[in-house]
This record gives structure tokens, sequence and C-alpha cells, in this order.
């Protein structure tokens, strides 16, 4: 695991915490929960079981290093399944995400947070434009990557909390520098979206602004 919250410390909120890691990463299935070894036990693909045990073991290590060690990770149903954790009684935020090989996660003891992030190689029709591009944007993010500007879009969407009720489409996004911009969500809320490149992935944290 990679605890990078320093590395873009000056993009990110001070209470943003962020690591990465490979999935397969070697952690024991002791770290688990007797809840979440019955979860494991119950997923019946090996590529699944990997991708649960490194996200775990990322988080409550990332927690750990953070302070918060013993920090049980939960789901809120009735929202969508937008996961969250709990820490001597206190709601933290969290939010996760993973390619074929890496999994992300950003923590946060109290400000909303989506991440997202995908290869920086990754091969995508330009068509998807179309789908993910809102009309008044289309001059401003034409010029960038179409997986970049997919990241974007996709940590927003984390950070709303619905899935895919959203269009990615309807959100638009203003750039206020080459890697920050904001977008007002259907809640009106004011978000920020931090966008960069690490180990040849694009990385993208969004959060509420206050």
């Amino acid at each position: 695991m990679e605890n990078i919250t320093a590395k873009y410390c000056s993009l990110l909120p001070s209470d943003l915490n962020i690591a990465i890691g490979e999935i397969g990463s070697t952690f024991s299935e002791e770290l688990l929960s007797s809840i979440e070894q019955t979860e494991y036990q119950n997923l019946q693909h090996r590529r699944r079981r990997d991708e649960f045990l490194s996200t775990r073991g990322i988080i409550k290590e990332l927690a750990g290093r953070s302070g918060w060690k013993g920090l049980r990770l939960k789901s809120t149903k009735m929202r969508f399944g937008k996961p969250y954790g709990v820490y001597n009684n206190q709601r933290f935020e969290l939010s996760l995400a993973h390619t074929n090989e890496k999994v992300i996660c950003v923590l946060s003891p109290g400000l909303p947070v989506g991440i997202d992030i995908e290869p920086e190689d990754r091969s995508v029709t330009e068509r998807l434009r179309d789908r993910i591009l809102h009309a008044e944007e289309r001059a401003l993010l034409q010029d960038q990557p179409l997986i970049r500007v997919w990241t974007l879009k996709e940590s927003l969407v984390k950070l709303n909390g619905r899935g895919l009720r959203t269009n990615l489409n309807e959100i638009k996004i203003q750039r206020l520098n080459p890697r920050v911009f904001s977008a007002v969500l259907g809640d009106d809320k004011s978000a920020r979206i931090c966008s960069f490149r690490h180990q040849k992935h694009w990385i993208a944290v969004a959060y509420y602004q206050n």
C-alpha cells in the first residue's frame, strides 16, 4: 500500500487521506470482521475475493496509519450502497475505486468524498464523449483525454451517492486550473474535483465545498 496523501496535499483538503495498492496484495483474512468473513467466503470467484480482501486491507491499513485503528466498513443500503466507516461511534466518509490491477481508497472524518481511477492508456471509443459531456462543457473539455473526463464525472457520481441513477452528461464541469475543477450537482451542492496522474493512472477526487 502506498499512502499518497502527502504527495498531493497542495491539491486536497487537509482531512482527506488517500492510499493506493495492488489487487492481490498480501493481506491476511484475519483482518476481516466476522460479517466480512462471511461475505468473503460467499464470493465464488478468486478475482472477486482478491479484490474484496485487498480493498479491506488497504482501508484498514490507511485508517490505522491515520490514527483510526479499528475503523469498520459499512454500506448505506438505503442510499444506493454508498459505503462509509465507523470509528468510536463516529461516522467516517470514504470512497473506493479499482481497475483490473489497482484499488484506491480515500478516507475523511467528516468531508463527503468520491474517488475514481482509470489507467491513462485505457482504450475507450470517442462515441463515449457524447454520452458524458454536457453541451456547455464541450469546448472546455474537448482537448482533455476522454478517460480523464470519465474519472472526473465518476468521482462526482460517487460523491453524490446515486450511482447509475445519474446521467453523466447532465453534470456540468468547469475548469479552475489544470488540476482542479468544479461542478454543481443535482442537489445544488457545489463540489470541487482534483485530477492528477499517478503511476500511469488518472485519479479524480471529488468533495463538497463548505
